[in-house]
């Protein structure tokens, strides 16, 4: 330890000792770099900081080296394309410096002439195969407008990039004798608009001719899986028809016991017979069946867990689609970081299959803080654990709040119950809530099983008790206190393409529900429930979204012992905008809001993206609630009509809304303004 410490202490002498005999030549040292900024005059349609940022490493770089003019030819340069990539062909600049030696300042001036602005229209000429409003989808471009939603920009390297993707698809479609001609651009001088035309002359397309498999091959597919890949022959010579042969085999290959084969294709064009004839050839290497199955990596996960989501068992040849099945599920149980499932070779024949998992952390702590238009200040607090005693169920508990009531709630699930694809959830709540024409407190236990069944649709049925205690509500009328046995049945069919920012696909929701005293409910009345949405690209990401909302209930003693708590209103950030929340709908004598026995939504709403995370939307809702189920219809519809502004974040988009109300009634407001978080649908 001494001598370690003398080492260092000699280190930290000698260093000091260098330091204080080192002294730099004032001749050797550096010059003072430049300040050196940025002037543009003639700049009109770009801003300032645009130009400037798109020249900055430039300017960094002539304040190290001041004498070197090229710096700021290439800086030119860069701002001259700047300017055509933004639809102004006609760009001139110039530049000169401005020094001034003493203060060491040095200034770049940039003397532009913008031009006008040019928009283009296009014209494809001889294109039979294939419409011009599928070729347009490779022209990349810009278009004009604030909004994005003006003609195309005419920028001369798109055009001449989309003759050339026009060849390459045609080429990858079979017709390789095709000829895409060089853009022809018509414009006069000093005119704001250019006609481009270009000319394809397609060629008549290639097709698959003879289809040959390899002896090794064909023996290890069998004649069933030989013939549908033949049967390719005859078909347009597309890249992807192609590369399905070698693709077909592969899969059959890996299904039927073979865990490594190598399929390699050779392809031969007959110009004068314009086919293709494809051979596929390789090594299908050994067949092997599985005799071991081990599991490793896990340390929480019960073993018999994941094994329940193995799709194969030993004894079996080997399958690669039931290894890629397995592989998806233990991934979808939401366990895990990463799935691997390799092979080891025991003999010629024999496999043994080893499945290495690493687990995810399984808890999570959230807190989210928000503000609403009707709660104003909210916050949630909820704790999960995915993997209780690792057996992959969960459980989570969540405390919410807002000035509008709270609500506790419990949940447990069982992802796999009784080793099937059916969810299974318990939950118990409790919560109070503030309506504007009634305060519910409630507590009670729900049990429900569900299931994915596959492209998007998905199944949910479930028994709910719970026991309210209401208040501020007129006991003549209606119950403020009781028992509700609650037996639901809910669909979904969601084919969105994202579940935050939809931008096309639809959402259809079905719930049934029904209280009755055989389920231990104070009250009997039947409801049902459907939405309907749909997402329709109009132009680029500008979309519409649309949504038709309908809810009805038949009471089984009397719509006046139907309890305000569970009657529909209308109106709030998510429904009829230009009212506040549950505002719309039939009132007693006295001027209270007393719900109905069915309401309509209806919505249409054009969402635009402005620059970054901002989109704006213009919307107009309408709605009504009715008093009695026998009268159900459209009559007394109300509207909204309005605009929006959202901030596009990973948790939802936070939104204004500002909605007016074409027919108002006496003590209603004109204007109505919505803040929340989340589409209203």
């Amino acid at each position: 330890m001494r001598a370690l410490v003398l080492g260092l202490l000699a280190i930290c002498i000698a260093s000091c000792a260098t330091r204080s005999t080192y002294r730099r030549d004032p001749s050797a040292q550096e010059p003072q770099p430049y300040t050196v900024q940025a002037k543009f005059y003639g700049a009109h349609s770009v801003s300032e900081r645009t130009l400037q940022r798109t020249i900055e490493d430039y300017l960094l770089d002539l304040s190290l080296e001041h004498e070197k003019s090229t710096l700021a030819v290439d800086a030119t340069l860069d701002l001259e394309d700047l300017y055509r990539s933004r639809g102004f062909p006609d760009v001139q600049i110039a530049h000169r410096f401005e020094r001034d030696e003493a203060k060491r300042e040095l200034a770049v001036v940039f003397e532009i002439t913008e031009g006008p602005q040019v928009t283009a229209s296009m014209t494809l000429r001889g294109n039979e195969a294939f419409s011009a409003n599928r070729l347009v989808e490779f022209w990349v471009r810009t278009n004009a407008d604030v909004l994005g939603i003006g003609d195309p920009l005419f920028v001369r390297g798109d055009v001449e990039s989309f003759a050339a993707s026009l060849e390459m698809f045609y080429k990858t479609q079979g017709y390789l004798d095709v000829t895409v001609t060089p853009p022809q651009i018509a414009r006069e001088p000093g005119a704001t608009s250019a006609e481009v035309s270009i000319t394809i002359d397609e060629g008549r397309p290639y097709r698959i001719g003879e289809v040959t498999i390899g002896d090794e091959l064909a023996e290890a597919l069998g004649s069933e899986s030989t013939e549908a890949i033949r049967s390719l022959a005859g078909s347009v010579a597309s890249s992807t028809v192609i590369e399905s042969a070698r693709t077909m085999a592969l899969s059959r290959l890996r299904s039927s016991g073979h865990p490594t084969p190598l399929v390699r294709l050779g392809v031969t064009a007959d110009v004068e017979g314009r086919r293709i004839d494809v051979r596929v050839f390789g090594d299908p290497d050994r067949r092997g069946r599985i005799v071991e199955i081990e599991v490793e990596g896990q340390e929480q996960t019960a073993e018999w867990y994941i094994r329940n989501q193995i799709a194969f068992a030993e004894g079996d040849w080997f399958d690669g689609t039931a290894i890629d099945r397995t592989r998806r599920d233990i991934y979808l149980t939401g366990l895990f970081q990463t799935v691997e499932i390799d092979h080891e070779w025991i003999d010629e024949e024999r496999l043994r299959m080893t499945i290495r998992v690493v687990e995810e952390d399984s808890r999570s702590v959230d807190l989210l803080a928000g503000y609403g238009s009707y709660e104003h200040y909210r916050g949630m607090v909820r704790f999960e654990e995915r993997n209780v005693f690792g057996t992959g169920r969960r459980f989570a508990v969540e405390g919410r709040a807002s000035t509008k009531g709270t609500r506790a709630a419990a949940t447990i699930t069982d992802p796999h119950f009784l080793g099937s694809r059916t969810r299974l959830t318990l939950g118990a709540d409790v919560f109070e809530r503030e309506e504007p024409s009634f305060t519910d407190r409630a507590r009670g236990l729900t049990a429900a099983l569900a299931r994915d069944l596959g492209g998007g649709f998905k199944a949910r049925i479930g028994y709910s008790y719970r026991e309210h205690n209401g208040s501020d509500i007129d006991p003549l009328t209606n119950l403020e206190d009781y028992t509700q046995g609650n037996v639901f049945t809910e669909f979904k069919f969601d084919r969105r393409d994202s579940i935050l920012y939809p931008r096309s696909g639809f959402l259809c929701e079905l719930q049934l529900d029904a209280d009755d005293p055989s389920f231990g409910s104070d009250v009997q009345f039947t409801r049902a429930r459907f939405t309907a949405s749909a997402y329709v690209p109009i132009h680029r990401e500008i979309h519409l979204a649309l949504r038709a909302s309908t809810g009805a209930l038949w009471p089984g003693m009397g719509s006046d012992r139907i309890p305000l708590q569970e009657r529909f209103f209308n109106g709030g950030e998510s429904s009829v905008r230009s009212f506040r929340e549950s505002r719309l709908g039939p009132r007693d004598a006295t001027g209270s809001l007393v719900g109905g026995e069915f309401r309509n939504v209806f919505t249409a709403e054009l969402r635009v993206p402005l620059r970054r995370l901002f989109e704006a939307a213009l919307f107009m809702d309408a709605g009504n609630v009715g008093s009695d189920v026998t009268t159900y219809g459209l009559n007394g519809l109300r509207y909204a009509i309005g605009a929006g502004l959202r901030i596009r974040l990973p948790i939802g988009p936070v939104r204004v809304d500002g909605a007016f109300n074409p027919q108002r009634d006496p003590g209603e407001d004109e204007w109505v303004v919505h803040l929340s978080v989340g589409y209203p649908f």
